[in-house]
């Protein structure tokens, strides 16, 4: 039995890294409220507590907006630098060096993962947000050279379609989606 509404638990694990990096901040602020005369430890305690809790809120806020906050169908997989998805519609497995773009589409919130160029390129792999485990995806994609945290941030919250990567030298992605993934998107919506 929980005491906490699944919503409220919801929201929570969501934005959890900011949460923490609040009450940090939060607790430093009560040790600097007290009276200091004189006491650098407290005064020192208080900094790092400060200083770490920012640190955390300014990690967590991309994280935050990169969850889905809703759930969503399959299970996502990283192992050695392969990302693998299992739904219910379609999934597959894709190397971070075969990626070629990477879209967001939504609501519901999903990347889409292009891979290969060109007409024997390979269908596109696509991964709700919120489906099990896709908040591993922030992690390992951020390493891609020349996407930030801020663009892929944008994939929880974007509306409609959105391209936030693609590979220098590489043609922009097509714009229809393949039998499957168009079965998966119709269903999640």
């Amino acid at each position: 039995m929980s005491f906490i509404r699944p919503d409220l638990r919801a929201g929570l694990m969501r934005w959890r890294e900011v949460v923490a990096g609040a009450g940090l901040v939060l607790l430093g602020l009560l040790l600097l409220a007290n009276r200091l005369e004189g006491d650098w430890m407290r005064l020192a305690l208080a900094a790092v507590f400060v200083l770490a809790g920012a640190a955390l809120i300014a990690i967590g806020l991309p994280r935050g907006r990169f969850r889905g906050a809703e759930e969503g169908p399959g299970v996502v997989a990283v192992r050695e630098g392969r990302i693998g998805y299992m739904g219910p519609v379609s999934g597959g497995t894709v190397g971070l060096d075969e990626i070629t773009a990477i879209e967001a589409d939504g609501p519901p919130p999903m990347l889409i993962l292009h891979r290969g160029v060109g007409p024997s390129a390979e269908p596109p792999l696509v991964i709700p947000l919120g489906a099990r485990g896709a908040e591993m995806l922030f992690d390992v994609l951020i390493v891609l050279p020349g996407l930030d945290g801020t663009m892929l941030a944008r994939a929880g919250t974007a509306e409609g379609r959105v391209l936030l990567w693609k590979r220098e030298g590489a043609p922009p992605p097509l714009a229809v989606l393949d039998g499957a993934a168009a079965a998966q998107r119709r269903r999640l919506r």
